[in-house]
């Protein structure tokens, strides 16, 4: 589905793949999980303790989201899940191989992560072509055209990329994420800075990535963007997963079956934590 064939009526939600998502987490159980992390910690300088003992785990077919203020150590985890920043204890496993920089199995993963980098000379196209080509992964492998649908930029493919509005760098850069057709797509707070439509569009071509197999693993502070387009969620307060599971049950559980919102603020309360504290000190 193009974004550009996308009504303004909105796309399914994605809880309307849940059914077919569990299926194959069913199916797949037995294997590995598309993701594990266990036990991660990650301390700055002047002993801020940034991330704190994550543990998490991701099902084929699931999409995940980071929920929590800025500063919770969300893209920090996203970073050491890629292999961008060394933890400084703990494990992360990707399709039940070890992460490490430049790891094979990094092939397998798309990223969107502190937002898109392009030269600014160059058109839309050929960064992306510029990009594949630094993989040094075969031209027949790319799958230029599907991200470009994704994409949906036009004509303006041929710009160059100084010229490019926001939402029109952030469309390159989730085609760039679907360059080589992941399996697991890791966005970093991808609605921000997005107007409605966009958003809207953006969570219609997720629905159909996940209803194709692909696994998804977003951070955002925005929690009712997270509600309408995870399944699952992990609730992060100074650098500590405080609640994970699916989204209606968290919901359910500590929000009343309002929101994923009031869910979050009652979660907070009964940490004794401070929202927005970007970190704790080690002691």
């Amino acid at each position: 589905m193009a974004l550009r064939n996308l009504t303004v009526a909105g796309p399914p939600p994605l809880a309307a793949v849940a059914d077919h998502s569990t299926r194959r987490e069913v199916s797949s159980a037995r294997g590995a999980p598309v993701v594990r992390i266990e036990g991660l910690v990650k301390r700055l300088r002047r002993g801020v303790i940034a991330v704190d003992g994550v543990d998490l785990e991701i099902r084929k077919g699931e999409v995940w989201g980071l929920a929590g203020p800025n500063g919770s150590g969300k893209t920090l985890t996203l970073k050491m899940l890629l292999g961008l920043v060394r933890p400084t204890a703990g494990k992360v496993f990707l399709f039940g191989e070890p992460v490490r920089p430049g790891a094979r199995v990094l092939g397998r993963v798309g990223a969107l992560v502190d937002g898109p980098g392009f030269v600014p000379h160059l058109s839309g196209l050929d960064n992306l072509r510029l990009a594949w080509r630094l993989t040094r992964r075969p031209a027949d492998e790319a799958g230029l055209e599907p991200a470009l649908d994704y994409a949906a930029l036009g004509e303006a493919l041929h710009r160059p990329y100084s010229t490019y509005s926001h939402g029109m760098r952030y469309r390159l850069g989730f085609a760039q994420a679907l360059l080589g057709r992941p399996e697991l797509l890791i966005l970093d707070e991808p609605v921000t800075g997005l107007d409605p439509l966009h958003v809207r569009q953006l969570r219609a071509a997720l629905a159909e990535l996940v209803a194709r197999g692909t696994t998804v693993l977003m951070s955002s502070h925005v929690l009712g963007d997270v509600q309408e387009t995870c399944t699952h969620v992990a609730v992060m307060q100074q650098g500590r997963v405080v609640a994970s599971g699916r989204v209606p049950d968290l919901v359910a559980r500590f929000g009343a079956g309002s929101s994923l919102e009031e869910a979050y603020v009652e979660l907070v309360a009964g940490s004794g934590a401070a929202a927005g504290d970007p970190g704790r000190s080690a002691k």
